[in-house]
């Protein structure tokens, strides 16, 4: 009986260490396949017309001022142009809430959308800066440092590695 005990005392810390391992691992690979699924999903948001079209008409504008001064005036006209000028930014502000809260990882979403975050965050720059929109898109803003860091973070690492 004895050595039952101490055998069930050595076992028990065991068992239950093997199945907090396999417990994580499945949660691991639930998370990753969510994760996948969400980055699917963007890239389904990010190719969809509604989108290509908004980033049509941003890139036709071309410079940062003239998007502040469209967005602006579409604005004060509350027409539809509005949601057709502001839809990009809309999808990086998205973007920045998941990555901020975690759903994506911010390395993979700096990979895989860094640089078409770099484009449109240059044109939309001068209008987030305007003191009358500064608290529009705080998610869009929040991943904009997101990525800078990011991005200085390769830079170092590319250092070291030279």
């Amino acid at each position: 009986m004895d050595f039952c005990v101490k055998l069930a005392n050595i076992a028990m810390p065991i068992v239950i260490a093997i199945g907090f391992y396999f417990g994580w691992r499945q949660f691991d690979a639930i998370r990753k396949a969510r994760m996948a699924e969400l980055i699917l999903t963007l890239y389904q948001m990010w190719d969809s017309p509604r989108l290509e079209k908004s980033r049509q008409k941003i890139n036709e504008i071309g410079k940062a001022e003239k998007v502040k001064d469209a967005i602006i005036e579409a604005d004060k006209q509350n027409s539809a142009e509005l949601f057709l000028l502001v839809r990009v930014s809309n999808f990086f502000d998205t973007v920045g809430s998941l990555v901020s809260e975690g759903y994506l990882d911010k390395e993979i979403a700096y990979e895989l959308m860094g640089s078409a975050f770099d484009n449109y965050n240059n044109l939309y720059s001068v209008f987030l800066k305007d003191p009358n929109y500064k608290d529009f898109l705080r998610c869009y803003q929040e991943l904009d440092k997101i990525f800078r860091k990011v991005k200085a973070d390769r830079e170092k690492a590319k250092i070291r590695r030279t």
